[in-house]
């Protein structure tokens, strides 16, 4: 049996951000990740009424790899498949590509 999966880092990465209104500072933490990146949670830590808006904001990669493994069952395979994961890195979805 022959499965695929999809992978992805687990890396996240964390940025304050302030702006005129959750809409701005949410740009501006947007602003801070590196390309390919996107927020995944994001927290007011302050707002006051006139005084702008302070966001915690977290953030991961977006791009995600398919790897491949084969055995002679789905068990064998799967645990062929899990072996592959990289440190830092996590089992998104596996689907069997052959019977």
């Amino acid at each position: 049996m022959k499965l695929a999966g999809t992978i992805r880092p687990t890396e996240k990465l964390e940025v304050d951000a302030e702006g005129s209104d959750l809409e701005a500072a949410r740009a501006a933490a947007l602003a801070q990740m590196p390309t390919g990146h996107e927020l995944v949670q994001v927290s007011t830590q302050r707002t006051a009424a006139g005084q702008g808006v302070t966001i915690h904001a977290i953030g991961r990669a977006r791009a995600s790899t398919e790897i491949t493994a084969e055995g002679t069952g789905y068990d064998a395979a799967r645990a062929t498949l899990l072996s592959q994961v990289p440190d830092g890195h996590q089992l998104l979805a596996v689907r069997v590509l052959e019977d």
